[in-house]
């Protein structure tokens, strides 16, 4: 009687049919491994590859459901051959059936490959030095805890995870939602007479707030100022509802961008697509212009119901050209640097 292969024989055996496109044989090869060993994650690997190569996406599927893993390497396989759209595609049918953290990170390393919004955040403090930070939305302040000194620091969180990290310069953290920080004029007794130079907004996940928090943010500007938004690139329509259905939410940010550039053409606006989901600066603020907060209700009415479509269209726009990169950001700034 014939000896059974071994595992790295039916791998290798495999690897050839793969090499000759032999993909059915291939599939055979990996599916007989899977039998005996159905978490293998190589040949998990291997089998989601072949099935993509065929069109199988159901098999991908199935597969995939038993290891994010798998799933991430056989995106990676593809996107390194080439196959960038394809991967993407692969990740994207996985999501809808498993919508999991791993596999929109490994979504997001495929669709916006290069810096993450970390390092951007990052290069702005570098380059701007900026006198006054605020930052809406404090999470466990890693992004807090990017300033340097002399800058001085205020960050707004009605809930700020504790405890939080050792920062390199005066910071002030107002447990507070960020309605009442400027309501009760809080923001008066955190900067006195000053102005903040660099805002990031990543509070409350909900258009009308993000809304909201600008207006208020652009009055207690300068016209150099800088505003930054995250989220505002949200991969999957998952990611963009307005409740929460995964952990890779982001809520309905992304509506603010065709809110500005309809109701404030003279704002400048660079959407940076960054991972996980986006990084738009804005520039060019009126601290003075009541556009916005006039015009409140109609904007929430004409953009809370916007499609998901509209983010579609923008990454479209956006894939390959190459614009997640520092030269970006530092264009994006270059009229405001100090």
């Amino acid at each position: 009687m014939e000896k059974p292969l071994d595992e790295q024989q039916l791998m290798s055996l495999g690897a050839a049919f793969e090499q000759a496109e032999m993909w059915p044989r291939a599939a055979q090869i990996y599916d007989l491994l899977l039998e005996s060993q159905p978490t293998h994650p190589l040949a998990m690997a291997r089998r989601i590859l072949v099935a993509g190569r065929q069109g199988d996406f159901e098999t991908a599927l199935r597969i995939g459901a038993r290891a994010s893993g798998a799933w991430c390497d056989a995106a990676n396989t593809l996107a390194a051959a080439g196959r960038a759209d394809q991967a993407a595609a692969l990740l994207r049918r996985a999501i809808e059936i498993d919508p999991n953290l791993v596999l929109y990170e490994g979504l997001a390393g495929i669709e916006l490959p290069g810096p993450s919004y970390y390092q951007h955040l990052a290069w702005l403090h570098e380059a701007l030095q900026p006198r006054t930070y605020l930052e809406i939305g404090v999470w466990y302040g890693q992004t807090l805890a990017l300033a340097r000194p002399p800058t001085l620091s205020i960050a707004v969180d009605p809930e700020p995870k504790s405890p939080l990290p050792a920062f390199a310069t005066e910071t002030r953290v107002f447990t507070a939602t960020s309605d009442a920080f400027f309501a009760e004029s809080l923001w008066t007794h955190a900067v006195g007479p000053r102005r903040f130079d660099l805002s990031f907004i990543d509070g409350l996940h909900r258009f009308e707030q993000v809304l909201r928090d600008f207006i208020n943010v652009e009055r207690h500007s300068t016209p150099d100022s800088v505003v930054v938004f995250h989220d505002t690139l949200p991969l999957v329509p998952l990611a963009a509802e307005r409740e929460i259905g995964a952990l890779f939410w982001c809520g309905d940010v992304w509506k603010i961008l065709p809110c500005l550039e309809h109701f404030r053409p003279d704002l400048r606006i660079v959407t940076i697509p960054t991972a996980p989901s986006g990084l738009t600066v804005v520039t060019g603020l009126d601290p003075a212009s009541l556009v916005l907060a006039e015009r409140f209700d109609e904007a929430v009415a004409r953009f809370g119901q916007a499609p998901y479509a509209m983010v579609e269209a923008r990454l479209s726009g956006m894939r390959g050209a190459q614009q997640n990169r520092r030269e970006t950001l530092i264009e994006a700034i270059g009229r405001v640097r100090r």
